[in-house]
């Protein structure tokens, strides 16, 4: 899975664990700094910074800078996308497609290669048993003869 995909999770999942500290879980009045989520999660600030955008498009969360410190808390939306582990699953999904795509082309090939195997096999085994059914037939009548 890509990281991408993991960072947004946990960016939601530690917003989400702290506005559940807060007196009223839905509207969190806390804001946390990209900082702080980054020493929590374990990934750079910059990171951070660069996957949460999607998350404020989305609305999952509010974002709220001054030019110095960048601050975020979850919204309603984004404590649904992290308790249906949303992102989790669009990057089972995106994992799953990108190996599912290629085999939507080598899968057809190999069948006509394997085809024109099959065909070739069989027309080498027809071949075969033509010249066996001639010696059987040669020897059949070398048989015959000799008994005369």
């Amino acid at each position: 899975m890509k990281r991408k995909f993991i960072i947004r999770h946990k960016i939601l999942e530690y917003l989400f664990t702290e506005a559940s500290n807060e007196e009223d879980p839905q509207r969190p009045t806390r804001l946390i700094s990209s900082d702080e989520i980054s020493g929590k999660i374990s990934f750079s600030v910059q990171k951070v910074n660069l996957y949460h955008e999607l998350l404020h498009e989305k609305k999952e969360i509010e974002c709220y800078s001054d030019g110095s410190t960048h601050e975020m808390k979850i919204t309603i939306k984004g404590r649904q996308s992290f308790l249906d582990k949303k992102y989790l699953v669009e990057g089972k999904r995106d994992f799953w497609n990108s190996i599912y795509d290629p085999l939507k082309i080598i899968i057809p090939i190999l069948t006509i290669v394997l085809s024109i195997l099959a065909l070739s096999l069989n027309q080498t085994l027809k071949k075969d048993l033509k010249e066996t059914k001639s010696e059987i037939e040669s020897l059949k009548q070398k048989i015959e003869s000799m008994q005369k």
